[in-house]
């Protein structure tokens, strides 16, 4: 398992901060983020369909960027909450 950039690393300099923000990060399998490599994000949903995860093959859209990037990190966000709950002592 690895973890691939949505917005790919070499579009970084488009959209300066956005690249290694936690929403434009998914889980991949390894033969599968070798054929993601730096595609966009339209031709990168047809590898993702591919995988196992079932968070990966949720990806959809026609475009990926800013607005789209902070709207999946804060949804995975309210997740981690959920799931890794902290009792206050």
């Amino acid at each position: 398992m690895t973890v691939e950039h949505i917005l790919p690393a070499a579009r970084s300099a488009e959209f300066p901060g956005m690249c290694d923000r936690l929403g434009n990060y998914v889980l991949l399998e390894k033969n599968l983020n070798r054929q993601a490599g730096n595609l966009d994000f339209v031709d990168k949903l047809s590898v993702f369909q591919q995988s196992r995860l079932l968070s990966t093959r949720q990806l959809t859209g026609s475009e990926w960027g800013p607005s789209q990037i902070e709207a999946r990190q804060r949804i995975l966000a309210e997740r981690a909450v959920k799931i890794w709950r902290v009792e206050d002592s």
